[in-house]
């Protein structure tokens, strides 16, 4: 085992370089799935809303920095997100108020377009700051107690899905249209979220090897406060594995920087 000494450049050794990308990413396609949702579209006969071709994204890059990057990372990526989608909400409605050209014929269009995304917004912060908590705590937990890669994304998917669904449609939609519809809605979004899970499993998967291979390590919380409301992002040097990678089996195996106190 290798000791903090015997590494005196630790510190650049395990710094990521990607994470920053990846925090980019999952904050964009976050907001832009949000604005997408006002578009209903149809695949083979199936509805969906816009927003549901961005998901898979979303989800998917939610689960890898959780797993890689550890709880701190998922938090901080969580928090960008929100601050990304409330400074949309907040500039947006801002500029409906100023008064339009008239040499143009859009201002009806921007308001019937942009401005009743405001509750539907809230609603998407809302249920994917508290789904996407709930996944990368349990995520960080189960990994900790050594379930397999796949038991924590299936698991975590299960419970944050769930919730993001629940909160979702209740904050964004209940009351604007009739109960039957609104139930039939909830269960055919729930599903298709969980289908969709699912099936992209084993790109999750693949994903989540690449990264730990490109970057050198991953994280385990061994040391957090699972708080929501820090902005902590420091990890101590025992909580990173040092992936290694076995050329002759292609596979990966991982070497604890220092050993355990």
């Amino acid at each position: 085992m290798k000791s903090l000494e015997a590494t005196p450049n630790y510190k650049d050794e395990f710094q990521s370089k990607y994470f920053p990308f990846i925090l980019v990413l999952f904050s964009s396609t976050w907001l832009i799935s949000t604005i997408s949702a006002i578009k209903i579209v149809s695949f083979w006969g199936i509805t969906l809303t816009g927003g549901f071709i961005l998901f898979p994204v979303t989800s998917i890059l939610s689960i890898l920095i959780a797993d890689v990057y550890g709880y701190k990372g998922s938090r901080q990526a969580i928090w960008c997100g929100t601050m990304v989608n409330l400074t949309y909400v907040f500039f947006i409605n801002l500029v409906n108020q100023v008064p339009p050209s008239p040499s143009w014929a859009l201002a009806n269009e921007f308001h019937a377009i942009l401005i009743p995304q405001t509750r539907l917004i809230f609603a998407s912060v809302i249920g994917f700051w508290v789904s996407g908590f709930i996944n990368s705590y349990s995520m960080s937990k189960l990994k900790i107690r050594g379930l397999d890669l796949a038991s924590r994304i299936l698991i975590s998917s299960v419970l944050s899905i769930t919730i993001d669904i629940l909160l979702y449609f209740s904050i964004g939609l209940l009351g604007t249209i009739p109960f039957t519809i609104f139930k039939k809605l909830l269960l055919f979004a729930y599903s298709k979220k969980l289908i969709c899970e699912l099936l992209f499993l084993p790109i999750i998967w693949k994903l989540i090897d690449v990264f730990k291979k490109i970057e050198g390590f991953e994280i385990y919380d061994m040391n957090t406060n699972f708080t929501p409301f820090s902005i902590d992002n420091v990890y101590k040097i025992n909580d990173y594995r040092k992936i290694q990678i076995n050329k002759k089996k292609s596979s990966l195996t991982q070497e604890r920087i220092i050993e355990d106190r």
